[in-house]
Parts: C-alpha cells; sequence; structure tokens
C-alpha cells in the first residue's frame, strides 16, 4: 500500500456513480439511453456506438462532447431521458457499511459527481447517505458556478471531470486547498487529474493499485478503512474490520 500522509486532511470530496455504490445494470442502461438521445438527434445508428465512446474519453461525458461538437441539447430534457427513466427503487439498496464508514470520519464530506442533481439526490437516498455529506457538487452547480466564474468557453461549454477547473470551483466552495482534500473517483482519468494538476490525495475507487495518479487503490468503497486508516480512531477501524468480516 502506497505511504499516505492525512494528517492535513480537513475534507472529503467523493465522486457518487459507480464509487459509493455499485450496480451492473444501471450504467448500461444509461448507455442505451444516451445513444437513443444521440439518434434522436440525427446521428446514424451505425455510428452512435463508436461516437458516444470517443466523445466521452475525449471531453469526460458524452454530453459535454455533444454539446462542444455544436449540438443544440436541453440539459433537462437530456437527463429527463437518461437517467429519469431509471428504476432506483429495483436497483438501488441501503448500504448500511458505506454508512457507517462515512459516519465514522470525522470529517466534512461533500459529493462531487457529473450527473444531475435529481439522480443524484435519488442515488444517495436510496443507498442511506443523503445526510452524510454537507453538500453535493452536481451537473446543475458545476454549470451555474461555471457560468458565474467565467469557466465556460467555445471550448469547454460545459464544466466536468476530469476538467482541472471544476475541482478548482469545488476546493473554492468548501474552502480548501487542494493538500488539504482527499478525492475518490472510480474513473482512472478523474483522479489523475485531480492529483496531477492540482496535487490532491487521491483514491481510486474499483481498482487494484498501484495506478498512475492514484495515491490508494481500493476495490470497493468498503475497503477504505483498510487503505487509509488514519482517517478513523482505532477503535472505529476494528469496528469497520469485524462488519467487513460478516
Amino acid at each position: 500500500m502506497p505511504s499516505t500522509n492525512t494528517h492535513k486532511t480537513k475534507a472529503l470530496l467523493i465522486d457518487l456513480d459507480d464509487c459509493l455504490y455499485r450496480n451492473e445494470t444501471m450504467p448500461k442502461l444509461v448507455k442505451e439511453y444516451i445513444q437513443k438521445y444521440m439518434m434522436d438527434l440525427g446521428i446514424p445508428e451505425a455510428e452512435v456506438a463508436d461516437r458516444c465512446a470517443a466523445l466521452y474519453l475525449k471531453y469526460g461525458t458524452t454530453l459535454a462532447g455533444l454539446v462542444t461538437s455544436g449540438y443544440k441539447i436541453c440539459y433537462d430534457d437530456w437527463h429527463s431521458k437518461v437517467h429519469a427513466p431509471l428504476d432506483y427503487q429495483t436497483m438501488l439498496h441501503p448500504d448500511v457499511l458505506v454508512r457507517e464508514i462515512l459516519c465514522s470520519i470525522d470529517l466534512p464530506k461533500y459529493i462531487l459527481t457529473n450527473a444531475d442533481s435529481s439522480h443524484a439526490r435519488k442515488c444517495l437516498d436510496r443507498i442511506g447517505i443523503r445526510d452524510c455529506f454537507e453538500a453535493v457538487f452536481d451537473f446543475e452547480w458545476a454549470q451555474s458556478t461555471g457560468k458565474e466564474q467565467g469557466a465556460l468557453s467555445e471550448e469547454f461549454p460545459v464544466l466536468c471531470k476530469p476538467q482541472p477547473k471544476i475541482y478548482e470551483l469545488a476546493l473554492k466552495a468548501i474552502n480548501c486547498k487542494a493538500e488539504e482534500v482527499i478525492f475518490m473517483d472510480d474513473s482512472i482519468r478523474n483522479v489523475a487529474s485531480a492529483h496531477n494538476e492540482l496535487g490532491m490525495l487521491t483514491v481510486l475507487v474499483g481498482r487494484d493499485g498501484p495506478v498512475p495518479g492514484a495515491d490508494v487503490c481500493i476495490p470497493t468503497f468498503h475497503q477504505l478503512p483498510n487503505a487509509l486508516p488514519s482517517l478513523f480512531t482505532p477503535k472505529q477501524q476494528q469496528q469497520q474490520q469485524q462488519q467487513e468480516q460478516q
């Protein structure tokens, strides 16, 4: 395990989807809905899959790529077609261990997600952890704050991870320096951006290390107490280990 020092840590910035929870069905459905939306925009079906992947890889999200490419998209309409149809009641359930881990860390915690506010709220409520966070920095927050701070441009009309600016604005919102924050995400490029561009301590969730740009790698969020024990008191760490074994 990499040597990490968390004594300066004042806050945690945590991704939501595929980081705090995992559901194999949800991302597949979202991908289907996105590709259906792209076809409705007039993109030939034979090109949709490749273009969807290419835009995501180049711009951070497919939506950001489409808007940057010149497509006029109503954000509310996009999210109503991409996330709103999901059956949250069936796909997501309370995770007692994740809640216990979050409650055992005596630091302010914040969500930083590329998803819209409705999706984030529904996911956090179903998992049973919304009250564990001081604030949720979501898609709407990013676009509103980005516009206010002059961070949106023709090159970046949509603000999202892994753009360094979104981390800068989040740090400003929580009044912390980069070296005072631990950032956790399931995306290699997202943690690499936060680590390499801003110097944040990063935790990559969903991978075994080592991975460039990630200070710590854990298979699931459940392994956080073992990976960063200094965030927990010895008693809290022991309790988490016992719960993991049950």
